[in-house]
């Protein structure tokens, strides 16, 4: 385990109490199959934006989502800042770090298994029990687990948000971008409609900026 994860545990061990009603909870997923380097600034950019937001006793995590079958192993950072600014301030710097190690790393993942990362957040929301609650994801959505792993159910969001980065807004790759934007805008589609059935809030983002009302 390398020293920033380390790190964050000692950090989340110090500020361990749970969130209570009053804070908010965010979880980022990263989706790490290909695209990623499209839209690595992006990432580096929203998570130092949302840590700016976050206070006292708001909980932060955040994932991959670049195996075929998403569980625990794939959790980068999951904690809830101390009520000591000092402390608190010492935990954004590690996930910070933490996020600039990931962008350094140039491995691609071989699967996309956003729905259960959607899962993995909503369950680690309800044991927060914050009344604030935002999944912010950084994918094309090509959701792709392996063969054999049933993934088109209904999910419950329960009142989350969830803040979608427009892929179509990356650069340009070769003559395929058109027919891709297009893809993505349909299955980003075929996600709002999941999201909001599932009782929760769909954003799309084509600015950092206008993720800054969802924390206030």
């Amino acid at each position: 385990m390398k020293w920033p994860v380390l790190l964050l545990l000692c950090l989340g061990i110090l500020s361990c109490r749970e969130s209570t009603p009053e804070h908010r909870a965010v979880y980022v997923l990263i989706d790490r199959s290909g695209s990623y380097a499209q839209y690595q600034d992006k990432v580096l950019a929203t998570i130092k934006l949302t840590l700016a937001s976050l206070e006292q006793g708001d909980s932060f995590a955040m994932a991959r989502i670049d195996n075929e079958n998403f569980s625990e192993r794939d959790i980068l950072a999951a904690l809830t800042f101390s009520s000591r600014p000092s402390q608190t301030n010492a935990q954004k710097r590690a996930l910070l770090n933490l996020v600039e190690q990931q962008a350094d790393d140039s491995r691609v993942g071989s699967y996309t298994d956003i729905t259960g990362g959607m899962l993995q957040a909503i369950t680690w929301f309800n044991a927060k029990g914050a009344s604030s609650k935002i999944i912010i994801v950084f994918s094309d959505f090509p959701d792709e687990p392996r063969e054999g792993y049933l993934r088109e159910f209904p999910v419950n969001f329960n009142g989350a948000w969830v803040v979608v980065w427009n892929a179509s807004q990356t650069e340009p790759v070769a003559d395929a971008f058109l027919t891709e934007t297009q893809s993505f805008s349909d299955r980003a589609s075929a996600w709002q409609a999941r999201v909001q059935a599932g009782g929760g809030n769909w954003k799309l983002l084509n600015d950092i900026n206008e993720i800054k009302p969802l924390f206030h």
